[in-house]
C-alpha cells in the first residue's frame, strides 16, 4: 500500500483533522514524554480521539456480568486455514464501499457512505453478508447488508469502540475504551449479533495501566469460534510506518478460558504484526521481521533489502510455510518501499515481489497459498491502489483504486 491504510492493516491512513503528525516508529512512548488520550493514533496515522474525560465514560452493557475468565499460558492449536478462504475484497472508493473479486470485477455489493468521515480498515469489519463500522463521533457500531443498515443498540459509548464480526455474521466482539484522570481502561465484550448472550470476557483496569496505556482490539475470529484479540498502546505520536499490536490473547467460549499467546509484559509496543493460522508462530517487527515460534521462543530474522530501514506487515500464507512482509525507508519526505517474501524458517533469502518508488507498500493478506494482496497508499492524498501478485513474483496485477477494507469470506 502506499503506507498502510489509514488495519493489519491495516490503520495508517487517515489524514483528517485531528490526525497526529507522525515522527517516530516503534511502539513505546518517547522517553520523558507524557501520553495523550488519542485512541487510534497508534497505527498508521490513525484518527485522534478527542475524548479524555476526568472520569470513566458510561456505556450500556448488560446489567449482569459473568466472572472474567482466568488467564492461562498453555499453548493452544487451531485447524489450518483452507487454501481459499475468500470470495473477494471490499475497497473504499469515491465514498462507497465496493466488493470486488480477485480480478477486480464487481461482486454486486455496494454501499454509499457519503458524509461519514473517518472510515478505514482499522474500524471496519467485513463478514459474509456485509460489513460493520464503528464511529468515533458517537461510539456506535453500524451494520450494512443487502437489507440496509442498522445501528446495534446494545453497543454504545461516548468514547471510541473497535469491533469485529465473525465471518458467518453470527457473533460480534467489541472493545470499549474509557478515559480517566490517570490512565485509560478497556473492556472486551462478545455477543450474538442480535445482542443476546452478551458478556465481558476481559478488562484492563486504570490502576494496572498507568505505565502501559494499553487498549483491547478484537483481531480475528477462528473457524472453531475462538476469538483472537490484541492489546495496543495508545497515546503514541510520531511517524508510524508499520505498527500493530503489543500482545495477543485467545478466548475460548467453550471453556471460558483466556490463553496468552504473546505477553504484554514484553512491552513490544506496536511490533506484533500477526499470528499464524495454526497459532504456533508470531510475526514481529524489529531488525526486519522476526518470526517467533511461540512454543520455544526461537526467532528467525528476515531482513530488509538495502536502503530500507523499517519492516512490518508480516502475513502468513494459509499453510503457515511462507510470510510476506513490507519494508520502507521510514522517511516521510522521501519514502519508498518493497514487499518481500520468505519461508518462515529463513531457509531462503527474501525475494522482492513488489517495488514502490514513492511510498511504502503494505501487505493486506493472502488470497490462497500462491496469491498475495498488496495496498499502495498516498498518506497525504488519501488515495491508494490494490494489487495482486503471485508468490513467485509473477502476474502483478492492479485490481482497483481505493482503500482496502477487508476480505469477503
Amino acid at each position: 500500500m502506499k503506507a498502510k491504510l489509514v488495519s493489519q492493516m491495516i490503520l495508517w491512513l487517515v489524514v483528517l483533522a485531528g490526525l497526529l503528525v507522525i515522527t517516530a516508529c516503534q511502539g513505546s512512548l518517547p522517553e520523558g514524554s507524557q501520553p495523550t488520550p488519542d485512541a487510534f493514533a497508534t497505527v498508521y496515522a490513525q484518527l485522534t480521539s478527542e475524548a479524555a474525560a476526568a472520569t470513566s465514560i458510561p456505556h450500556s452493557p448488560p446489567t449482569t456480568e459473568a466472572p472474567l475468565p482466568t488467564l492461562t499460558v498453555a499453548l493452544p492449536t487451531a485447524e489450518l486455514t483452507p487454501a481459499a478462504l475468500y470470495r473477494g475484497f471490499i475497497v473504499l472508493r469515491d465514498n462507497r464501499f465496493i466488493a470486488l473479486d480477485f480480478n477486480g470485477n464487481p461482486l454486486g455489493f455496494e454501499a454509499d457512505i457519503s458524509g461519514i468521515d473517518g472510515v478505514g480498515s482499522y474500524n471496519t469489519s467485513v463478514f459474509r453478508d456485509g460489513l460493520a463500522y464503528s464511529r468515533f463521533e458517537d461510539g456506535t457500531v453500524t451494520l450494512i447488508t443487502s437489507a440496509g443498515r442498522r445501528t446495534l443498540d446494545f453497543i454504545r459509548s461516548e468514547s471510541s469502540i473497535s469491533a469485529r464480526v465473525s465471518p458467518d455474521g453470527s457473533q460480534i466482539a467489541w472493545a470499549y475504551e474509557f478515559w480517566g484522570s490517570e490512565a485509560p481502561s478497556s473492556e472486551l465484550w462478545i455477543a450474538n449479533l442480535d445482542g443476546s448472550n452478551a458478556r465481558k470476557i476481559d478488562e484492563i483496569r486504570p490502576e494496572e495501566n498507568r505505565d502501559r496505556w494499553l487498549l483491547f482490539r478484537p483481531y480475528r475470529w477462528l473457524p472453531d469460534g475462538k476469538l483472537l484479540y490484541a492489546t495496543q498502546p495508545t497515546g503514541i505520536g510520531g511517524y508510524i510506518l508499520y505498527g500493530n499490536f503489543n500482545g495477543m490473547r485467545l478466548y475460548d467460549p467453550a471453556s471460558g478460558s483466556v490463553t496468552v499467546l504473546v505477553s504484554d509484559e514484553e512491552q513490544l509496543g506496536l511490533d506484533l504484526d500477526s499470528i499464524s493460522h495454526d497459532l504456533r508462530l508470531a510475526s514481529l517487527t524489529g531488525n526486519g521481521v522476526r518470526i517467533r515460534r511461540l512454543g520455544s521462543g526461537v526467532e528467525v530474522v528476515l531482513p530488509p533489502t538495502a536502503g530500507l530501514t523499517v519492516c512490518g506487515d508480516g502475513q502468513f500464507s494459509p499453510s503457515d510455510q511462507w510470510v510476506a512482509y513490507a519494508c520502507g525507508r521510514n522517511n516521510p519526505d522521501d519514502e519508498a518501499g518493497q514487499v518481500l517474501l520468505a519461508p518462515v524458517d529463513g531457509s531462503l533469502a527474501p525475494q522482492v515481489l513488489f517495488n514502490d518508488p514513492a511510498n511504502a507498500p503494505h501487505v493486506m493478506g493472502w488470497v490462497d497459498e500462491d496469491t498475495i494482496l498488496i495496498q499502495t497508499f498516498s498518506r497525504f492524498e488519501y488515495t491508494g491502489e490494490v494489487w495482486r501478485v503471485q508468490r513467485d513474483g509473477t502476474r502483478l496485477t492492479r485490481l482497483s483504486e481505493g482503500i482496502f477494507i477487508g476480505f469477503v469470506p
